[in-house]
């Protein structure tokens, strides 16, 4: 039976994914920090779906930890065909007000860890010609300087890489997804700092319609998912928006740190 590893999924999108990819019969490896909220996710899926689920508490910024999940990817036995790389934060802040360890986290967990887990999961992948790659970037890597730096720039990242790898990959029989979600609900950002009341509900996604939108692009050969066609109607129009206006928009709308 396949089996999926998803980073981040105790909530928000990386729970729906580990919900969906049990739906369709995977077994699932799960990747956090947190292992009370680890093994409750994992009975859930277990009594839900009747998949084997495995659990691997770790923090993809330490080091270590990170070489255990790369390990684990890169087993023969049992192996990884779809990886989630979902895990991630924001920082509802200007970039000055950052601490250097925030800024370290970001990077370590938005660039090295998405670079050395996809790293790891594709040589196994193309020797099987079976493999999936999702990653969870945002439509603040489409539009980085509408966002706040340096989480725009590192999901520009997301996104660079996996259309980079996208045509590598061409008749290997692996696949990979940049999934581009516009604002969802889930605690991101109330962990973030961010108070976003006020915005109209039309503006608000699932994580259960963002995760499913990613599923049928990657069977249909899409390398970047941006959920709904309001948000890629929306995400054109904003891609012709000079520079120049992209700024000043960002300097109105920027949080205060």
């Amino acid at each position: 039976m396949p089996i999926a590893l998803v980073t981040g999924p105790t909530s928000g999108i990386g729970r729906a994914f580990a919900l969906q990819l049990a739906a369709r019969g995977l077994d699932i490896v799960l990747v956090a920090r947190d292992a009370a909220r680890l093994e409750a996710l994992a009975d859930n899926l277990r009594a839900r779906f009747a998949v084997s689920v495995e659990v691997l508490v770790a923090d993809l910024t330490d080091r270590d930890d990170l070489a255990r999940v790369e390990a684990r990817l890169l087993a023969a036995e049992r192996p990884i065909h779809t990886l989630v790389n979902n895990a991630g934060f924001g920082a509802g802040t200007v970039f000055e007000a950052a601490t250097p360890e925030q800024l370290d986290r970001m990077i370590a967990l938005h660039v090295t860890a998405v670079t050395r887990l996809t790293h790891a999961a594709l040589p196994g992948m193309r020797a099987r010609r079976s493999g999936l790659v999702l990653t969870v970037a945002s439509v603040a890597g489409l539009l980085p300087a509408m966002s706040t730096p340096p989480y725009g720039a590192t999901k520009a990242y997301q996104v660079a890489l996996m259309e980079g790898l996208a045509g590598t990959l061409v008749g290997s029989g692996v696949s990979v997804v940049a999934v581009c979600p516009g604002l969802t609900r889930t605690d991101f950002h109330q962990r973030a700092g961010l108070d976003l009341s006020r915005l109209p509900s039309v503006v608000w996604l699932s994580p259960h319609r963002v995760v499913s939108d990613a599923l049928r692009a990657a069977a249909r050969g899409v390398v970047i998912s941006i959920p709904t066609k309001r948000y890629r109607y929306a995400i054109r129009a904003a891609s012709l928006i000079p520079r120049g206006t992209s700024a000043r928009i960002v300097r109105r709308g920027k949080p205060r740190g």
